[in-house]
């Protein structure tokens, strides 16, 4: 059975049918008027009905206009049955605007002034409505009754549709699409029921400020309370419909108006004072936010970049910004969403009015051009900003796209899934309402960029995988390039093939783009040359451009066109003349590695580079030179790079599986480099006082902080040539002893930071552990060599021979609390103890764990031994006999990592970190959790370490970041009786959602902040964060409006001094042990 249809065009249709069709309907449509059919019972069918049908052609919305004039019910349907007749020769000539004429004429015959001022506006707002609208809104809109608004349309019936009387929520609207053409003609312009578009929209957008101006106050959306979200209130939010309505249409009002002075003036008293934040009140309760941000850039847009239009914007994105807590749960509006912005807010961007009571937030920014920082979780192999550069999307090795807020770095929208390998490469579409999305899976996907739905059915005849992709400029096709050696380009409606390109003859295609004019295709392959094809003659345009002396990975037109940019695996970056194919400069050196990415700036002054040397680069397209200092912070390979199309921004994308933004335009000086690691935090530990942290990197240094500050101490350690996988003190706190991957231990002075003994070397491998002895005198180590080394701490000599017995690497080494004993713990999946005096072994293997051995300690009574182990667990072993005493401990979800477990000084409690990004407490006795966990690091956890007097923890994440913890009360830490930040709380009391909510322990809303800011946030507990990472602490001092009391923050905290401020609903976590 066929599935094709034909489409049916009435005019097409025999004209004896649709006459026939035309007198059967007023026919049929007369018979009901009981005054016209007992006129003419006894003749029926009136010659009349024929007489209409002749004249209405083949056009229904003729006959239907005419019945509808003539039984209406403000006139003698009898007489202007006969009437019409009389007078329809005209309206066959001319048509129905004729029949409009006559029926707009007899409606405004004999009305006063007022009258047909109000029938007028009337149409206007018919015409001008964005939506249809009831009977009471247009009461309400027009400034009159309902009883009004149904006089002034009563003589319209025949082209408008009113509703029946009584029910005034029923809308009104037209019948016919022609009468809006009809009354907007520019021939009409003489009639008094001319509508002139421009001129009604006007007036629409002025009733619509006018109702804004009479509804709007704070609190208009009726929540009650600041701990439930808007579907959670205790009475449902509603807002008046003329007020709905005012709320998301004054916009398109204004602009179809035009944006004239006054309406600029306008617009700058509508954001610059409170009323703008009640409108999003507003647009909260109709679950619009969107179109706060949709409505104002657009008006930005049209002002361009003038004070006001950059006003707009700035409104425009406080609302994208923030729109998860204002959608979500309306008074975190003035509780989450100004305080955030207050905190970031730069000195030239919009002022928002003041509100008391709230929290205040203490943001510490990176500083210098790194601006924001994405984890994705996986490696990100393409980047690319959204047209208005308000996002930015991404393609995942876990087979996704996903876009984020250009500036919170929220995901918004997706993931995007279908894909079944890696996305190599995504592009926006130059309207922004598609992606394209290149695979490993060997397709092309085109998706919704709003739904993250498919657009089309995956595009399928690669049969390699897809390493880059890319739209035209007008957005009718897709290209893409892969390693089968083709380029392909796509209908982005249809999905089919557009152009052959089956000439081209290539290797690996690499990456592939169009031209500025959408003539010409550009692609690298891997026979290291680039080359431009023609789209209209499928040939090519210029022999290769040969050159680069390895495989050319990214490639790109300047935006005028005149010029090609291409990045090679040889490390260089070229341009090149598009009309000749001939170098415009010298090569641009400077990566140390593969060049897999660059692109032009908008206005092609710059060019950006992304490299495997883990650097982004801004150069000078003439010049070839560095533009600004290299942009440095990925610790692997830059796998793309995109400029934002408004220049402000850089975005790179790493396999280090973060994202990040760069400023070009910021002239903030770098964070400090004395501030925190460039590369995981491998180990950490305290001074014997407590007063000091120092920490190992991969970055090869060893930093020692302060640890009730965070600040450095000193600068960095530098000497090591490989990581540093081990650092500790010595027990008078006056050395530092490192262990590195460059197979060496270092002694430190702590004052200088100088060694003070020549690298103790001896292991074939890279030092995995070091510890120091009681009385300082020795030091002892494990390697991957499969060895334990004992060194003489004062001359940085071996102590002893190898200790031998381990089959595989030594993880972790540590002494006995006497002195006399060593435990090591191994990949061979066990642990053993030495004789420090004989290098024998005491005891053991201790055989229990099912994987590698990460981490061993001894208790502080030398009595028992913990580890931790790939297989997830915590062991307890008793010295004595070799066997588990307590265990094994389990709640951890992966590995507990070298120098991952720790004793407490108390020997009551274990302390273990793992990959699960988890810190843990355990009771000795019993092996339970002794509460829940830490959670902060973004990252696995490398090392966890007790402060000597107990009352805290540090730990040390891949994340690069150092932690310090405030333990709970009941572990015998010292509990202050004052909370005026969050993070002096105990751990627990309050958690921290992905999707940026504070909840306590009742599940209450908080406070929301920018989830891209939980990395760096000091939670309930945390003392310290010391990293590279924007920090964020939440003042609660003055935090007394929240719950059923959040409306108080309006007042002024002296209107009312009886009123006593209730602090946060926090409640301590319920301790397990």
């Amino acid at each position: 059975m066929s599935t094709q249809h034909k489409s049916l065009r009435l005019h097409e249709i025999d004209a004896k049918d649709v006459h026939a069709d035309i007198t059967l309907f007023l026919d049929n449509c007369f018979k009901r008027n009981t005054e016209i059919y007992e006129q003419y019972q006894q003749s029926w069918p009136p010659p009349e009905i024929e007489k209409l049908a002749e004249y209405s052609g083949n056009l229904f919305i003729v006959a239907s206009t005419a019945f509808k004039y003539i039984t209406s019910s403000n006139g003698l349907c009898v007489h202007r049955f006969q009437q019409f007749i009389q007078r329809s020769s005209d309206l066959k000539s001319k048509g129905i605007d004729t029949l409009y004429h006559g029926i707009l004429a007899e409606a405004f015959k004999d009305l006063e002034d007022d009258e047909a001022t109000l029938v007028h506006s009337g149409l206007s707002l018919l015409i001008t409505a964005q939506k249809p609208l009831s009977v009471h809104d247009y009461g309400a809109l027009l400034g009159t009754t309902v009883q009004n608004v149904r006089g002034a349309f009563n003589a319209l019936h025949s082209v408008v549709q009113i509703p029946e009387d009584g029910k005034n929520d029923a809308t009104i609207s037209i019948f016919h699409a022609s009468f809006f053409d009809y009354i907007t003609s520019e021939m009409l312009r003489a009639q008094r029921w001319a509508v002139i578009v421009s001129i009604a929209h006007s007036s629409t957008a002025e009733a619509c400020f006018r109702i804004m101006e009479s509804l709007l106050r704070f609190g208009v959306s009726g929540a009650q309370t600041s701990y439930k979200s808007n579907d959670d209130q205790p009475t449902p939010l509603s807002i008046s419909s003329e007020l709905a309505y005012a709320c998301t249409a004054w916009g398109e009002h204004v602009i179809y108006a035009g944006v004239n002075d006054h309406w600029q003036s306008k617009l700058r008293g509508f954001v610059s004072g409170p009323m703008v934040l009640y409108w999003l009140e507003a647009l909260s309760v109709v679950r619009n936010v969107q179109y706060a941000y949709a409505i104002l850039w657009r008006l930005s847009k049209i002002l361009g970049p003038t004070e006001l239009g950059i006003l707009l914007s700035d409104v425009g994105d406080f609302a994208h910004n923030f729109q998860t807590p204002i959608s979500h749960s309306v008074p975190h509006l003035y509780l989450s969403a100004l305080p955030c912005y207050s905190a970031i807010k730069k000195p030239n961007q919009a002022l928002f009015p003041e509100f008391t009571g709230v929290p205040k937030l203490h943001h510490r920014p990176l500083g210098g051009r790194h601006v924001l920082t994405v984890n994705g979780g996986h490696s990100t192999y393409s980047v690319a900003f959204s047209p208005d550069s308000k996002y930015f999307a991404s393609g995942d090795g876990d087979y996704v796209v996903r876009i984020f807020n250009a500036q919170t770095g929220q995901m918004v929208v997706g993931p995007f899934k279908g894909h079944t390998g890696c996305v190599t490469s995504v592009a926006f579409s130059p309207d922004g309402k598609k992606i394209a999305s290149g695979s490993l899976d060997k397709t092309v996907r085109v998706w919704d960029a709003q739904t993250a739905q498919p657009a089309l059915e995956p595009l399928t005849g690669h049969t390699d995988k897809v390493n880059s992709v890319g739209f035209s400029p007008d957005g009718r096709y897709v290209v893409s390039g892969s390693d089968d050696e083709t380029v392909r380009v796509w209908d982005a409606q249809t999905g089919q093939p557009a152009f052959d390109l089956s000439a081209i003859q290539t290797d690996a295609v690499k990456s592939v783009g169009f031209s500025p004019n959408g003539r010409y295709i550009i692609f690298g392959s891997a026979d290291n040359t680039v080359q431009v094809w023609d789209t209209q003659t499928c040939q090519s345009a210029l022999d290769p451009f040969t050159g680069h002396t390895d495989m050319v990975r990214s490639v790109a037109f300047s935006p005028d066109g005149r010029k090609i940019v291409s990045g090679s695996y040889d490390h260089t970056i070229r341009v090149w003349d598009a009309q000749t194919g001939l170098p415009v400069s010298d090569p641009f050196t400077g990566h140390t590695d593969c060049v897999w990415s660059v692109a032009f700036s908008p206005d092609g002054s710059h060019i950006v580079s992304g490299s495997f040397d883990g650097t982004v680069q801004v150069w000078d397209a003439q010049t070839g030179q560095p533009a600004l200092d290299t942009f440095t912070g990925h610790t692997s390979w830059v796998y793309s790079v995109a400029f934002s199309p408004n220049g402000r921004h850089v975005i790179s994308g790493s396999h280090d599986e973060t994202i990040r933004v760069w400023d070009l335009q910021t002239s903030q000086a770098a964070s400090d480099s004395g501030r925190g690691h460039t590369g995981a935090v491998n180990s950490v530990s305290f001074s014997p006082d407590g007063r000091y942290i120092v920490s190992g990197s991969y970055d090869k240094t060893v930093g020692v902080w302060d640890a009730q500050t965070g600040q450095p101490a000193l600068d960095p350690y530098t000497g090591h040539s490989g990581s540093v996988q081990s650092v500790v003190f010595s027990p008078d706190g006056r050395h530092i002893v490192s262990g590195s991957g460059d197979h060496t231990i270092q002694v430190w002075d702590v004052q200088t930071g100088q060694v003070v003994l020549d690298p103790f070397r001896g292991h074939g491998h890279g030092v995995t552990s070091v510890a120091i002895s009681p009385d300082g005198r020795q030091i002892v180590s494990g390697s991957f060599d499969k060895t334990v080394r004992v060194w003489d701490a004062r001359t940085g000599k071996p102590a002893l021979d190898p200790f031998t017995g381990h089959t595989r690497s030594v993880c972790s080494v540590a002494f006995s609390s006497d002195g006399w004993h060593i435990v090591s713990g191994s990949a061979d999946k066990t642990a053993r103890v030495w004789d420090v005096q004989t290098g024998q072994p005491t005891l053991g293997p201790f055989k229990g764990h099912s994987d590698w051995v990460r981490s061993v300690v001894f208790s502080p009574d030398g009595k028992h031994v913990a580890s931790g182990s790939d297989d997830k667990t915590i062991q307890v072993w008793d010295t004595q006999t070799g066997q588990v005493a307590v265990g094994p401990f389990s709640g951890h979800t992966e590995f507990v990592l070298s120098e991952s477990v720790a004793f407490s000084p108390d020997g009551r409690y274990i302390l273990s970190g793992s990959e699960d990004r988890t810190v843990r407490v355990w009771n000795v006795q019993t092996g339970k959790a002794a509460f829940d966990p830490f959670v902060g690091h973004t990252d696995d956890i490398k090392s966890v370490v007790f402060s000597p007097d107990g009352s805290c923890v540090a730990s040390g994440s891949r994340d690069k970041t150092v932690r310090v913890w405030k333990l709970p009360q009941a572990l015998g830490a010292r509990e202050s009786q004052e909370h005026g930040f969050l993070h002096e709380y105990p751990f627990g009391c309050v958690t921290v959602g992905d999707d940026g909510w504070l909840r306590n322990t009742d599940g209450d809303l908080l406070m929301w902040i920018p989830p891209s800011w939980n990395p760096g946030l000091y939670r309930c507990g945390v003392q310290q964060i010391i990293g590279k990472v924007a920090t964020t602490k939440i003042e609660l001092r003055d935090a007394v409006c929240h719950g059923e009391q959040w409306l108080r923050c309006q007042e002024s905290p002296s209107l009312d001094p009886t009123v006593e401020g209730i602090l946060w609903p926090i409640s301590c976590p319920q301790v397990l042990i």
